[in-house]
């Protein structure tokens, strides 16, 4: 935690008043510290949200606390437009079924999840299906959405640096990086003659024309599939 309390009383400075909050708990005093940067042990291994203030402890009272400082240890929010999407995750879930995984959006918002293989999660009757089995962290999907939803997924973060298998036909792969980077950056491994195009969600691809390889996708973005 780094952060700076919104006033000085112009007294002695004592030290530091660190506030802690976990997911939708209130905050209560985590500790007191004299340096400006705090490491609060063992947090890194708590999956969910992590919320901190700090005040200024003065001889004469304490300071207006700061800024609220987040921080999400190992989860992703996978935001869902209508239509069709293709999503991945960085995270490896702590359950990979896959009515587990996307428990949050099995309603009527959701029309079906698919996988490289056609497999399919889908409801049939009353009862939703799953054909697919686990999610499997270097896959894609392929999300068809009636209605706008949302799903998390917490977990151990994926390295990455870590390699994807591809095979010969037609396949959905995650994107592992936590930041944006140029397509053509990200998949250069693999540009060369035995890949035909990459293609995202919006239908914006890589693809050789003439002798250049040319990026219509622009950056890959965390939380996204590629076909």
């Amino acid at each position: 935690v780094s952060t700076t309390p919104k006033d000085n009383l112009g007294k002695a400075l004592l030290g530091y008043n660190i506030y802690y909050s976990y997911e939708s708990d209130p905050f209560a005093f985590l500790d007191l510290s004299v340096d400006t940067t705090y490491l609060h042990a063992g947090a890194g291994n708590i999956y969910g949200n992590h919320y901190y203030y700090v005040t200024a402890l003065y001889e004469e009272g304490e300071s207006l606390p700061s800024n609220t400082a987040h921080e999400a240890i190992g989860i992703q929010t996978n935001n869902l437009v209508t239509g069709y999407q293709f999503v991945s995750s960085r995270f490896i879930p702590e359950n990979p079924d896959m009515l587990v995984v996307v428990e949050e959006i099995l309603n009527e918002n959701l029309d079906f999840v698919r996988n490289s293989a056609g497999q399919m999660l889908r409801k049939i009757g009353p009862v939703w299906v799953n054909g697919i089995g686990d999610w499997i962290v270097e896959e894609g999907y392929l999300v068809k959405m009636l209605a706008a939803d949302s799903f998390t997924i917490c977990g151990e973060p994926v390295a990455p640096g870590t390699p994807i298998d591809v095979e010969l036909g037609f396949q959905f792969v995650s994107y592992f990086p936590t930041a944006p980077m140029d397509a053509l950056v990200a998949f250069e491994t693999i540009i060369g003659d035995d890949l035909d195009f990459i293609r995202n969600s919006n239908g914006q691809m890589i693809r050789k024309i003439g002798p250049n390889w040319v990026n219509g996708i622009g950056d890959c973005n965390p939380g996204e599939g590629y076909l």
